[in-house]
């Protein structure tokens, strides 16, 4: 409109039309500048709050590193002192008993965990030698008969011993696996009736060690993880 008055030569209205529409202009630049200071002080405040949280992100990152930290130094020393040392207690006494040292006492029998149930397996293999050696001491008592009743008896020695022979054997070979660390074996050899229950004591202590140190080297290995995170 403005360049239509100035063609018509009516240069008053065009005048007029002009301020008329610059002072429109001037009120919009106003107000631009206003949003544009508002937006650099809501900028420098941001700016600020994010510098805060930065500092205070970094404080309990720190923190909580350090608290991991003294709880995995922890869960170490607790492994130390309670499996770890039992463990090599309990291995001990089963070198001890693969040598024939049934003297050797067999600890942790009490405790109520997987270490508990390992030594309860460890007490059946002494218990179970000690009763070999019972029926040892037992094989010789016919030795102080009577030369008739000797005589009358040996063909049933001969068979106990050679029962008793072959218990002793099974049970030596099975401690020496033990002691070499196999879990696996078992006794498989039909035992005698009567010395049958130290084949099922001994497979089924087997058994129980066998579950119990595969549970104890899973911890192991989640807390060595752990430990390495």
């Amino acid at each position: 409109e403005m360049l239509a008055f100035a063609r018509e030569g009516r240069a008053a209205e065009a005048a007029d039309r002009f301020r008329n529409s610059a002072s429109k202009f001037y009120l919009i630049g106003a107000a631009l500048d206003d949003l544009s200071t508002a937006d650099v002080t809501h900028s420098a405040e941001a700016s600020a709050a994010a510098a805060e949280i930065e500092k205070q992100s970094r404080i309990e990152i720190i923190a909580g590193l350090l608290a991991l930290g003294i709880l995995m130094a922890l869960a170490a020393l607790f492994f130390e002192v309670t499996v770890w040392r039992a463990l090599v207690q309990l291995s001990a006494t089963m070198q001890r008993l693969a040598r024939g040292d049934l003297e050797a006492e067999v600890s942790g029998t009490q405790r109520r965990d997987e270490l508990g149930e390992m030594a309860g397996a460890i007490q059946v293999f002494k218990d179970n030698a000690l009763e070999v050696r019972r029926l040892e001491a037992d094989a010789q008592e016919p030795a102080r008969l009577t030369e008739e009743e000797r005589a009358s008896n040996d063909e049933m020695l001969a068979e106990v011993d050679k029962q008793r022979c072959i218990v002793v054997a099974q049970i030596g070979l099975g401690m020496a696996e033990l002691s070499d660390g196999n879990l696996t074996f078992r006794l498989e050899e039909e035992f005698p009736p009567e010395f049958r229950k130290l084949q099922t004591d001994f497979n089924a202590a087997m058994d129980d060690l066998l579950e119990t140190m595969s549970v104890i080297s899973a911890r192991s290995e989640g807390i060595h993880a752990s430990t390495g995170e």
